[in-house]
This record gives structure tokens, C-alpha cells and sequence, in this order.
């Protein structure tokens, strides 16, 4: 896996969690959990890892939105 492209996710990552959620949010400890790996993954080269679990972030940000609608309705 490309180095920059892996970088430039986790920044974009960080920024999303920034603008997206609050820190007692639940998709914020979950984000923060995925974006801790993808760091660990950045420092060793496990390229193939970083790709599942690209993958798999990028099934839940696609969600996102739906997501926190359900956990704000349960709020309510």
C-alpha cells in the first residue's frame, strides 16, 4: 500500500472525527480506535492489513450518517 495514501487517510480520518462527532460520541472512540490502528499499520509494513481495514472504515463512513441518526434517536 501507497505511504502518502495511508498517510492522507488518517489525516482525513482525524479531520472527519474533528468536524463530525463529539468526544463523548460513540463513532468518536470508534473512529479514534480505528485510526489508532491505521497509525500502528503505518509505522510496521503491513500493507495487507491496512487495506481490510480501509475497507472496512470506508463501509462505516459511508453509513456515518445513519448512524448517528440511529444512536441521536435512541437519545431521544
Amino acid at each position: 500500500m501507497n505511504k502518502q495514501l495511508l498517510k492522507e487517510t488518517i489525516s482525513l480520518l482525524k479531520e472527519a472525527k474533528l468536524e463530525h462527532c463529539s468526544s463523548e460520541d460513540s463513532m468518536a472512540i470508534e473512529l479514534s480506535q480505528a485510526i489508532e490502528n491505521l497509525e500502528k499499520l503505518q509505522e510496521s509494513d503491513s500493507s495487507d492489513k491496512a487495506v481490510i481495514i480501509l475497507s472496512i472504515l470506508g463501509k462505516v463512513l459511508y453509513k456515518l450518517p445513519e448512524i448517528k441518526e440511529f444512536f441521536q434517536s435512541l437519545g431521544e
